[in-house]
């Protein structure tokens, strides 16, 4: 799994070639199975190599407020490994990935899965509140179709930027389990009486919500587009609510999702710029 490598490159796993990606700002992942297993029993070490091209502004591909010469509004480029990298062994088949949507009480879950094996089997959901089991749903899933469940809470505990309430998710797939969250809540922009002059206004959960808000760059004088630490991530978010902030626009760039996690628990609503190509 690689959080994000700026922009183009290739895994290479003893000499093998295992995949391609481009997206200097995308996860991706390379199922590197087949490499391991041509090494045979007696080898204990695999080495695997990233080969990465970046061409800066000299290319049209999405690159935010890097340049190869800093100044003005630039930052400095950087190329390569800009996210963290992790290795994972799954079940044949897999959750590949997650679509959670929580809006006001009524839950959907889709699991995306992947693998080359039958997928006759069951989906379950389980959804925790600060522990408590509140509600659990499992189907059974046959054929090809990625598996969705819908959980519905008549009185759900609302996200807002001054109650930042989070469930915790348990979900099942066969043999594969994992772990996630969500938090029940929506973002409208209505006409609401007593509020905006007549003119429409934000809302959270369809009450009236003034944002204060920064521009957030993301960028790091250690680390360029790389924070230091998590608890580099933590702090800036930290220190804008306890400056009286309840909004951050992410500028030009994508983080790892462990900052939006962060923003959710802590109270932060995100404005997510797209990713400038120049």
């Amino acid at each position: 799994h690689f959080g994000a490598v700026d922009y183009e490159c290739e895994c290479i796993v003893n000499g093998c070639p295992v995949g391609t990606h481009r997206g200097g700002y995308t996860p991706f992942t390379f199922d590197i199975t087949d490499a391991l297993l041509s090494l045979g029993t007696t080898e204990s070490v695999a080495t695997i190599d990233i080969a990465v091209r970046d061409p800066s502004e000299h290319g049209g591909q999405p690159r935010g407020k890097q340049r190869l010469e800093r100044g003005s509004i630039w930052y400095t480029a950087q190329s390569g490994i800009w996210q963290t990298v992790w290795m994972e062994e799954v079940s044949d088949p897999y959750i590949a990935s997650l679509d959670i949507d929580a809006d006001m009480g009524t839950l959907r879950v889709r699991a995306n899965i992947a693998g080359e094996t039958p997928r006759a089997t069951r989906f379950s959901v389980d959804l925790f509140d600060e522990g408590e089991l509140v509600a659990s749903e499992s189907v059974e899933v046959e054929g090809d179709e990625d598996p969705c469940i819908e959980i519905v809470l008549d009185e759900p505990h609302l996200w807002s930027p001054d109650d930042p309430h989070l469930y915790d998710l348990g979900i099942s797939y066969g043999d594969d389990a994992v772990g996630s969250y969500c938090a029940f809540r929506s973002f409208t922009v209505e006409h609401v009486e007593g509020a905006g002059a007549g003119k429409p206004v934000f809302c959270c959960n369809h009450k009236p919500l003034f944002l204060k808000g920064v521009l957030d760059q993301g960028y790091w004088s250690d680390g360029l587009l790389t924070a230091p630490s998590d608890e580099a991530l933590l702090h800036d978010i930290e220190t804008a609510r306890e400056l009286g902030f309840n909004m951050m626009r992410k500028h030009l760039k994508d983080e790892p999702t462990r900052w939006y996690y962060h923003c959710d628990r802590l109270g932060m609503v995100v404005w997510q710029d797209l990713v400038n190509g120049g």
